[in-house]
């Protein structure tokens, strides 16, 4: 056992401080100010990581007492919400300063305010389930054990609703076939979705038959739609990721078993269809803020070209009276949606919108303008996965040379490692966080940028 005094925060939210020998160390749960009881659990040359086990002296920010139970997800829980806006501030602007290579001067000059969350609980539309026999809860930090579901904390109450039904029917009915549970739905439109996941190597013919039997007798169908009440269950999918890769990034082939493969979306005043397996933000009001600053960045483009357009809301959202759209994206579920969404938004002008399954690093864009398949954009939006753009899709940017550059970003570390390899084409003229995941210590943002 040691004494600590914590001094900061981690990137991913743990307390930084300095053990007796003044190695730097880790310590989960504890917050800057504290003085604490930390046991060493991993001691490496550099650093060591330790497990909290008594705060002497509490922060004034802290707003869980120690010893309470872990909330799955909620590794900031235990900070208060203004604590949580100012930890991740700090955080942008550190990653700006420290991995960007940007100057402070210059970070302070374009670096905004964060945006914060009206709802700081129950935000969450989307979440993914881990399932062992009966047991249903979200995988723990060691990426293997299981934490069981015990109240709802970020996700629509009625996801824990369906998860208590879910697991009465296979207490009734033992199985180890499935893995997994994602849950997906629309407090506007009143609508949820529900995908199994299996990663059963057996012949699809035998595991989708195994899964219509438990279906059936553990009557687990009807079960969703009873704890539902109040909402539309709109479909009932299974989906079969026999291996890490396909498990991790949601891909590997789906069936439905009831209703629909998607649910729709209320959004910036349209109604969205969202196909199992697309991106969709989390946090439906703080992604509406995300479209308002970028309304008001693209505002007078004529050509628009979204990158990672997923279902296409972004694009189709910022649109102003005649603009021209092209967006671009690796999954062919997610163009579907993107498709059918412009058809809906746009039933008079489809001949200015359209979605194309490709993958923008290995795609020559700047060639298909020159020879007129897409047009020349003066705006250029990119919404990339956690690992950012990364050189070649950095190379295309660069390539289209855009007056209009708008990064929305959900990692300030790849974000500020792009910026840096931007930064030769493109000046920042405006960092601005929003605050989509309170009581995590994930931080979007959205950063305007024009040609140099």
């Amino acid at each position: 056992m040691v004494t600590v005094k914590i001094e900061d925060l981690s990137n991913e939210g743990a307390g930084i401080g300095r053990l007796p020998s003044g190695k730097c160390c880790f310590v989960e749960g504890a917050l800057p100010g504290e003085t604490v009881e930390a046991a060493i659990v991993k001691d490496s040359p550099k650093f060591a990581e330790c497990i909290l086990e008594n705060v002497i002296t509490p922060s004034d920010q802290r707003v869980r007492p120690y010893g309470a139970p872990k909330i799955p997800g909620a590794a900031l829980a235990h900070l208060s919400y203004g604590g949580q806006i100012a930890y991740k501030h700090k955080k942008v602007r550190d990653c700006l300063i420290r991995l960007g290579k940007i100057g402070a001067e210059d970070v302070d000059r374009v670096l905004s305010p964060v945006i914060p969350s009206a709802e700081t609980t129950l935000y969450r539309n989307h979440m993914q389930y881990k399932i062992e026999g009966s047991i249903i809860g979200q995988t723990g930090s060691d990426g293997v054990s299981i934490i069981p579901y015990e109240e709802d904390f970020l996700e629509y109450p009625v996801f824990g609703k369906i998860v208590k039904a879910v697991e009465a029917c296979l207490d009734r009915c033992p199985t180890k076939l499935l893995t997994g549970l994602v849950l997906r739905g629309s407090l506007r439109t009143g609508e949820v979705l529900a995908e199994f996941i299996t990663c059963d190597t057996r012949s699809h013919e035998t595991v989708i038959r195994q899964m219509q039997d438990l279906i059936k007798s553990a009557g687990i169908i009807e079960a969703i739609r009873d704890a539902a009440e109040g909402y539309e269950l709109r479909g009932v999918l299974f989906r079969i990721s026999p291996d890490r890769i396909s498990g991790r990034t949601r891909s590997g082939k789906r069936f439905v078993l009831e209703g629909e493969s998607f649910y729709e979306e209320e959004f910036c005043s349209r109604r969205f269809i969202v196909e199992a397996g697309s991106f969709f933000q989390v946090n439906i009001p703080q992604a509406e803020a995300i479209v308002n600053i970028i309304r008001e960045y693209v505002s007078g483009s004529k050509t628009l070209v979204d990158l990672y357009c997923g279902a296409g809301t972004l694009g189709l959202s910022v649109m102003d009276e005649g603009t021209r759209l092209l967006g671009i994206e690796t999954s062919q579920e997610a163009v579907n949606s993107a498709v059918r969404n412009a058809k809906s938004a746009y039933q008079e002008d489809q001949d200015r919108i359209k979605f194309i399954k490709k993958d923008a690093a290995k795609t020559d864009l700047a060639g298909m303008i020159r020879s007129g398949q897409i047009p020349a954009p003066d705006a250029v939006i990119v919404d990339p996965p956690r690992k950012g753009l990364g050189e070649p899709v950095i190379a295309q940017i660069k390539m289209l040379g855009a007056p209009k550059l708008v990064y929305v970003s959900c990692d300030p570390a790849t974000l500020a490692r792009d910026l840096k390899m931007l930064r030769s084409d493109y000046t920042i003229d405006k960092v601005q966080p929003v605050d989509m995941f309170p009581m995590t210590y994930h931080i979007e943002n959205v950063v305007l940028m024009s040609k140099r």
